[in-house]
């Protein structure tokens, strides 16, 4: 899998696209192939204006679901980073389990 951090504004901490890229890597590393690359975007939504809303877009190219979008703003970035990784997991899963319960009952006969 290859992750990438971007970081559109100078407002955020210098640590912080290397803490994204190790939640990411460890949010997704258990999907293995299936998850080919994500990319998180990091940007002030309020810009030079001033205000402490942080908006996080996670973009995640996929096997079976193609490219996938997930998007989250809040004052705190890395609670941000962390909404978006349980939004696009939570879904990840869902559609994984529905494909496997679809498989296991098989076609029914008329």
């Amino acid at each position: 899998m290859n992750a990438r951090v971007v970081l559109r504004d100078q407002g955020f901490d210098p640590e912080f696209a290397d803490w994204a890229k190790a939640k990411v890597l460890a949010a997704f590393s258990r999907y293995g192939d299936e998850i080919a690359r994500v990319q998180i975007t990091a940007s002030d939504v309020n810009g030079p204006r001033g205000g402490d809303d942080k908006r996080c877009a996670l973009r995640l190219q996929t096997r079976l679901f193609g490219q996938l979008s997930f998007d989250s703003v809040d004052a705190e970035p890395r609670r941000a980073v962390a909404r978006v990784i349980r939004r696009a997991r939570r879904f990840i899963q869902r559609s994984l389990s529905v494909r496997r319960s679809h498989r296991r009952s098989g076609p029914t006969a008329d």
